[in-house]
């Protein structure tokens, strides 16, 4: 059961105060900032493998590592719109 007045967020003991949800509106998006720059060198080394594998011959696995870019694209695309709303 989730105390009174406060939020869960996934996880055994991961409830906040909703007085600490409105503290955030200050936070400095500059940790999120790096993690986008994260993601786009990882998307970018994810396929780079998976166009050499591709050309090796192995479809299969070039397919999974497609799967895996796509993956990271959509979540780099929802990192930046979830900070764009957050500004």
């Amino acid at each position: 059961m989730s105390p009174v007045g406060a939020l869960h967020l996934g996880g055994a003991n991961a409830f906040l105060p909703r007085e600490h949800l409105r503290q955030t509106d200050a936070v400095d998006l500059s940790e999120l900032s790096s993690a986008t720059t994260t993601l786009d060198d990882l998307i970018e080394r994810v396929s780079r493998v998976a166009n050499e594998v591709l050309e090796a011959g192995d479809e299969g696995f070039a397919a999974e590592l497609y799967e895996v870019e796509r993956s990271l694209r959509m979540a780099h695309r929802r990192l930046q719109a979830t900070m764009r709303r957050r500004k």
